[in-house]
């Protein structure tokens, strides 16, 4: 094989490119091709498709073409519902929809691949458009990086990574005066199955503080945490703009209505009665004023694609000049906008709607408890007037909550987790948020205003960015009326209408929340796309992002649509150079990774707080099964951790795939997804969010005599094992 420095041989080349579809690019990674060398290369391949001996890719062959190669180069975008690694091919360029691929076999590739990760993947169709993937080899040219706790017990020090898929350490060849119990970001030293060496290149904080969890995830991840000199420069050079222009919304009492710990204020609404119905306005901060197509700002914000929030941080899409200045809708300041006048009628149905460009001066900035207390009529400090605005708010989501159940909105509900922190950052308490009227109200308002864009934008035949949700796969509601079964409940068509009868049937059940979980994990996965083709879950034939314009690209990007369709301006949508397909893709890339990001950081916090409680009993419910053990989730904090297969005693485990199920072979005792236990939290490591429980169950005790007790459990560790 060829040194890296070098040019393949004719031979390598036409081989490679034949055997793995690969173009120029492709081969420039593979072989760390650069400078003047690429010109030579363009050059070999030429002749080799003028010789008749390159079989032509997909890449090459006609735009609409909907064939992928089977061994294809992809990118890691994130992890799906259950936790496996989701790709997308690396130059798509068909019309026909995005391929789904999961990666369902990592082979032994070290570091494991992750988020961001160039890959060359051998794919398994299993139904429409859908793939499994096996990881052949890494195609990125990119230094290979870990991220871990820095233990300086030995002579040079080692790293021991913070992802448990990496189950060894590295010695330190370089230390940039890491301490012990430093979490650091290394590069590895050539192959992992080399010198298994790594250099540190950065120190990132204390295992030991709590506040380490965000810092990690981003860093594995690849968030980006600081913004350039250029970025910081053009956002302290804005100010607001001359309002002489603008619609006058000042003098109606706009409000915001958000949590007690956000971070940015960047809608705000309004609801009066009228006699068909009701008047809403929703009036958005006007971030397209601010971050004009091309500019400094804008690449700034298309890279990063959206904020990333965590439970002690927010990574904003924007400067803090942007994010919580200039675009932070603050109680009685004045603030540029575009709102959207609504009309709906007595059932709910939006009727009419207008755009406009506006100053605006927030009524007061309220959360959540404070509306939903007026809602419920209890005390309140607020005055009567603005008590009076909340109600007509109610009774407009009222109607609105009435036209959504019509239209068999999927009605799910897997409540997130909040985690209150101290404030030195110490985790205080963790539980599930509260799922109130008042946030119904903002979703459903919100909704509103997004339809009413998508309709204007279609009106006057602008292209735009969709929010689209495709109806599950046939292969999806096959399984998840698998696992419905397994749980003793019937599933039939799958359709919306359904699917809320047994989220409603099951609503106060404790399996409650593993139902929802599982409806949620069989949906495809929401995404931005100008080719519109509906939303599955709300029940819309056209639906776009309108609300967050700062925190969201997208949303900036339909700003500016209605910018230029309206002609409310001249920084609206660019026709010149402007991938809509592309810039869908890589803002639905960024969402996926700041989810991950977000679910990481998260399941770190929860580690934290569980390792004080490490030897208690707590009640869960088996939440997935597989070959290798158990996952349990908590009942009181959601929290989910793994009974490996060698710790269950008493008898030896087979995992039986088609029942999903692990059954005993002597006493046939069965555990399968939906059976409530009792566990012990035997382990909790911060550092990789990992969570380890034995199970307590009475039933166990009863099956079996002691002196096949030893014996099961070395057949369960054998097992384990292969």
């Amino acid at each position: 094989m060829v040194k890296k420095s070098e040019l393949p041989s004719m031979k390598d080349l036409l081989a490679f490119m034949n055997e793995n579809n690969a173009d120029k690019r492709d081969v420039a990674k593979a072989f760390h091709i650069k400078g003047d060398d690429r010109i030579k290369l363009k050059e070999m391949i030429r002749e080799l498709k003028q010789s008749g001996s390159l079989v032509p890719t997909p890449k090459n062959k006609d735009k609409n073409s909907d064939k992928i190669p089977e061994n294809c180069p992809c990118v890691i975008t994130g992890l799906d519902s259950e936790g496996y690694l989701i790709a997308r091919p690396m130059d798509w360029t068909s019309t026909k929809p995005m391929p789904q691929i999961i990666i369902t076999d990592c082979s032994k590739i070290r570091p494991a691949p992750t988020t961001g990760d160039e890959i060359l993947v051998k794919l398994t169709p299993v139904g429409k458009n859908t793939f499994d993937g096996k990881v052949l080899r890494k195609i990125s040219d990119a230094p290979n990086q870990i991220v871990g706790v820095y233990d300086g017990s030995t002579k040079t020090g080692r790293i021991v990574s913070v992802d448990r898929r990496i189950n060894h350490t590295f010695a330190v060849s370089e230390n940039k005066g890491a301490k012990n119990g430093d979490v650091v970001i290394c590069e590895l030293q050539g192959s992992i199955f080399d010198s298994r060496t790594a250099k540190i290149k950065k120190v990132i904080g204390k295992s030991t503080d709590a506040h380490c969890a965000s810092l990690i995830a981003t860093a594995i991840h690849g968030i980006k945490t600081e913004f350039s000199l250029d970025e910081l420069k053009a956002a302290k050079k804005l100010k607001l703009p001359s309002f002489a222009k603008r619609t006058d919304l000042r003098t109606i009492p706009l409000v915001t209505i958000d949590g007690e710990d956000a971070r940015d204020f960047d809608d705000a609404v309004f609801a009066e009665p009228t006699e068909n119905g009701f008047h809403i306005i929703v009036a958005i901060a006007d971030v397209a004023f601010f971050v004009t197509s091309r500019s400094v700002l804008d690449s700034c914000a298309y890279s990063r694609g959206n904020s990333v929030y965590f439970p002690d941080r927010c990574i904003p899409m924007l400067p803090a000049e942007l994010s919580t200045d200039l675009c932070s809708l603050k109680p009685n300041e004045d603030r540029p906008c575009i709102a959207v006048h609504l009309y709906i009628n007595k059932s709910g149905k939006l009727e009419k709607h207008k755009f406009v460009r506006a100053v605006m001066r927030s009524a007061a900035r309220l959360n959540y408890h404070e509306v939903q207390d007026v809602f419920s009529n209890k005390n309140s400090p607020l005055n009567e007037e603005l008590k009076r605005h909340i109600l007509d708010l109610k009774s407009a989501y009222e109607v609105l909550a009435v036209a959504r159940k019509e239209r068999n909105s999927l009605e799910l509900y897997v409540p997130e987790r909040e985690i209150y922190l101290s404030a030195d950052g110490k985790i205080k308490n963790i539980k599930a948020r509260e799922r109130l009227d008042s946030h119904k109200m903002i979703e459903e308002m919100m909704i509103l205003a997004n339809v009413a864009a998508a309709t204007a934008l279609e009106e006057h035949e602008i292209p735009t960015l969709y929010r689209i949700h495709e109806p599950p796969s046939p292969e999806k509601k096959l399984s998840l009326k698998t696992s419905f079964s397994q749980m003793n409940i019937s599933l039939k068509k799958g359709d919306q209408e359904e699917l809320n009868k047994i989220i409603s049937l099951h609503e106060h059940d404790s399996a409650s929340f593993l139902i929802n979980e599982l409806i949620l994990r069989s949906q495809s996965q929401a995404r931005y796309c100008p080719e519109n083709v509906g939303h599955f879950g709300l029940a819309l034939e056209k639906y776009v992002h309108f609300t967050s314009p700062i925190r969201r690209y997208a949303d900036l990007t339909v700003h500016r649509g209605l910018i230029k369709a309206l002609n409310l301006g001249a920084d609206g949508l660019e026709d010149e150079d402007i991938d809509l397909t592309e810039i869908g893709e890589h803002i639905s890339y960024t969402e996926r990774q700041a989810k991950a990001a977000e679910r990481d950081a998260e399941d770190r916090y929860l580690a934290n707080y569980m390792a004080s409680h490490i030897g208690e009993q707590f009640t869960a419910i088996i939440s997935s099964v597989n070959q290798f053990g158990l996952f349990v989730r908590l009942d009181e904090t959601n929290a989910e951790g793994l009974i490996p297969i060698s710790s269950l005693q008493n008898d030896f485990y087979d995992f039986i795939e088609s029942q999903n199920a692990l059954i005993g072979t002597r006493t046939k005792t069965t555990f399968k997804m939906g059976q409530h236990v009792n566990v012990l939290l035997v382990e909790a490591v911060p550092v990789t969010g990992g969570l380890l429980f034995s199970l307590i169950d009475s039933r166990l005790k009863k099956q079996s005599s002691s002196k096949h007790k030893q014996k099961d459990k070395f057949k369960n560790k054998k097992r384990k094992k292969k």
